[in-house]
């Protein structure tokens, strides 16, 4: 797990922006699904030497994770922002945190404890999905509770994001 953490540090596509060095979190835990669901299936279609079985909840699971991706890309910057890092006037640059750190900051490089609860339910559940496919030779079935917490903790992690995009100010107004 430490080794995919490292060679995903190093995944220039999991970047918010070519300008600063910050990993996506929607960008990650989309790779991050598709990698462990493929791998698992094609893995076990070898091992086995017949397909899988593919849970509904999997499929479930991986719409959250697409729906998420797109939804957060679809959450306009904050004006006069061009990237995490580059202002609009091309002339202040906000430091960026560089790395995986940087997906569990929100853009004024505070932590985020939605970013952070997002990101630690993707590693939970991704750990047991792992594990059912190693050990126990199938594709793991979310129950619909775990399904349910992965939506809201995607729902949670976009509500703040656009929170996070348009600032306290507007919101209140």
């Amino acid at each position: 797990l430490l080794a995919g953490f490292l060679i995903l540090n190093r995944i220039k596509a999991l970047d918010e922006s070519p300008t600063d060095g910050d990993k996506s979190l929607r960008k990650f835990q989309l790779v991050f699904w598709t990698l462990i669901i493929a791998f698992s299936y094609f893995s076990l279609w070898l091992f086995l030497q017949d397909a899988p079985i593919l849970p509904e909840t999997v499929i479930g699971l991986f719409s959250i994770s697409v729906g998420t991706t797109v939804v957060s890309s679809l959450i306009p910057q904050p004006p006069g922002v061009k990237s995490l890092g580059l202002m609009a006037d091309s002339k202040t640059y906000v430091p960026a945190t560089r790395g995986l750190k940087g997906m569990l900051v929100d853009k004024d490089n505070q932590f985020s404890v939605t970013r952070l609860q997002f990101w630690l339910f993707t590693i939970i559940f991704g750990v047991i999905f792992i594990y059912s496919a190693i050990w126990e030779l199938t594709i793991y079935n979310f129950s619909v509770q775990q399904l349910t917490l992965m939506g809201v903790s995607a729902a949670g992690y976009l509500g703040n994001k656009a929170f996070e995009k348009h600032g306290k100010k507007e919101w209140n107004e």
